[in-house]
């Protein structure tokens, strides 16, 4: 039996082979109702793009690049990392891209690497996390057009396509929660302030502890790598100064399972003699003893949120018109 086509799909449905094209990619000149109509025409008749011809005829590869932040093998892993591949790779199953994820290690040439998908022309489109302020690999893509989405902001002057979670915001929420509940020496556990996001979250800190008449002390800060065993080691340092904190603010998940160890070396309780708030995006800290208040937002939608912003971008929408911000909530446990 020969394999169907969108000729095939056309004839069977008494439309044009363009509707048929557009309507499987959701075109937005496309009716709702002709749109399910043909994606259901082409289940039924077992219809698959033919991604060598649609590569040879418009000189794309079909292939999304995600280059994430990873932690090193020996390294506690990140769940909140896994959710968001699984919210990329949701979003773009079923549809003619395929996914490539890059593990980006610490001390990796990150730019090195966008270099090289760039030069091979190995994708049509690049994901990005951690972004910094003069984000070089962000200049690199723009410089050779190709579409692209950063899971965080930059101060680039040329536009690009984000999506970010207010980081301001979550850590103004963690320390404003923290000082409701009576505390006065408060930590934060950041990572290093050559990213942006460093940078706004240490912003709403100070803010914070400005609002509640407290002084920022840097003795309480620390600006590592945010693996497990680095916040471990930070928690160790600050604890062992003069007049040691009694809550801490985590910038995520993996960090705060480090904190969360750390106070258990000095001997600290959590919940009696220590009060910890993470940045989450999913639930791990509710299965902790005792649970975790956390900032919570769902990195399983960044994730669709990254992909869905890309192929737009791909598609020829404006960079300024594919930049949103959104929010944590607070989530109080314990």
């Amino acid at each position: 039996m020969a394999r169907p086509t969108l000729k095939t799909l056309a004839r069977h449905l008494d439309l044009s082979v363009t509707t048929v094209s557009r309507a499987l990619k959701d075109g937005p000149e496309v009716r709702p109702d002709t749109i399910a109509r043909v994606k259901a025409a082409a289940s039924d008749l077992g219809y698959v793009p033919d991604l060598k011809g649609l590569k040879l005829r418009t000189g794309r590869t079909y292939t999304v690049y995600a280059m994430l932040a990873a932690p090193r093998a020996d390294e506690v892993g990140d769940a909140g990392s896994v959710a968001l591949m699984h919210g990329i790779h949701e979003t773009l199953d079923g549809g003619p891209y395929s996914l490539t994820a890059i593990p980006l290690l610490p001390g990796m040439d990150d730019l090195a690497a966008v270099r090289r998908v760039v030069d091979g022309r190995l994708a049509d489109g690049v994901i990005l996390d951690l972004t910094r302020p003069q984000d070089l690999r962000v200049k690199v893509l723009l410089e050779h057009d190709v579409p692209l989405v950063t899971f965080g902001r930059t101060e680039l002057f040329s536009p690009h396509p984000y999506f970010d979670i207010d980081n301001e915001h979550a850590a103004h929420q963690a320390t404003s929660f923290l000082a409701g509940r009576g505390h006065r020496r408060i930590a934060l556990i950041d990572p290093r302030l050559e990213y942006l996001f460093a940078r706004q979250r240490r912003a709403g800190y100070r803010r914070a502890l400005a609002e509640v008449g407290l002084e920022f002390d840097e003795s309480l800060v620390s600006n590592r790598d945010l693996g497990a065993a680095e916040s471990r080691r930070a928690v160790l340092v600050i604890c062992g100064r003069d007049r040691p904190p009694t809550g801490f603010v985590c910038a995520n998940e993996v960090s705060t399972l480090g904190v969360l160890a750390g106070l258990r070396d000095a001997g600290l309780r959590v919940g009696a003699d220590v009060d910890v708030v993470s940045r989450d995006g999913t639930m791990l800290t509710d299965y902790l003893t005792p649970p975790i208040s956390t900032c919570y937002y769902s990195l399983h939608e960044v994730g669709q949120r990254l992909a869905t912003t890309l192929l737009r971008r791909i598609d020829g929408e404006p960079p300024d018109a594919l930049q949103q911000v959104v929010q944590t909530t607070l989530i109080e446990r314990g």
